[in-house]
């Protein structure tokens, strides 16, 4: 965190530029002003305007994740392994959400369930990044508004 807080410390990045960042990297499971996943929290209403926790939730995203998030394992008697988030359960099934789908398994499919605290969202996935990419991603996070695509007039739509 120290390198990245002295990274955003030496400029600011370009909304627009961090704009394709975000929906190639984190807008697929997060929403962000109505656009993007819908596994994740949604980002919109988060403290994306406090550096330290934007910063700590994408470091280490297992950290301060909600139980609303946490990765569920579920072991099926066919032998399957799903790891997802638990998003809706009754007498005779369970649903869960993984990162490209969404998967309803009967209970009497499940030869076991562990609770994880671990959060579906990868970790490092700034350390791939080039230092310009950071600083634009970083900046279209804390934005307080949408914009445009790079290149583009529109400023996106609410469509997942």
């Amino acid at each position: 965190m120290n390198r990245l807080q002295t990274l955003l410390a030496e400029g600011s990045g370009n909304p627009k530029k961090g704009k394709p960042l975000y929906m190639n990297n984190c807008g697929k499971c997060h929403r962000l002003f109505g656009t993007g996943g819908r596994i994740g929290p949604d980002l919109t209403g988060s403290q994306r305007n406090n550096l330290a926790y934007l910063l700590e939730n994408t470091v280490d995203p297992s950290a301060t994740v909600s139980k609303n998030f946490h990765l569920t394992i579920a072991l099926t008697v066919d032998g399957r392994v799903i790891n997802g988030i638990v998003s809706e359960e009754t007498e005779q099934t369970i649903t869960m959400r993984t990162a490209t789908e969404r998967i309803v398994l009967l209970r009497d499919d499940i030869e076991e369930m562990r609770p994880s605290k671990l959060s579906m969202m990868p970790e490092r996935q700034l350390d791939v990044m080039t230092r310009e990419q950071v600083r634009d991603l970083i900046g279209y996070l804390m934005s307080s508004s949408q914009v445009p695509l790079s290149g583009t007039n529109d400023a996106g739509s609410a469509g997942d």
